[in-house]
């Protein structure tokens, strides 16, 4: 199996977006509060390490 998440992210501003988390959804808290382009895969970044850390099998490319 191959898991694969890109790494760049294109912001206005800096920082840490406001997420919120409603059972297995995951979502920012409201619209006017990112700054994102939609180029950001942070989430996928961190749903990889998460994957590593349990030792779930697979070949990991993070790439840019």
């Amino acid at each position: 199996m191959l898991w694969s998440c890109h790494t760049d992210t294109v912001h206005v501003h800096g920082g840490i977006q406001p997420v919120e988390r409603a059972g297995d959804v995951f979502s920012l808290r409201t619209a006017k509060d990112s700054n994102c382009l939609g180029a950001d895969d942070t989430a996928g970044v961190w749903l990889m390490c998460n994957m590593i850390q349990a030792k779930t099998e697979g070949l990991y490319v993070f790439h840019r």
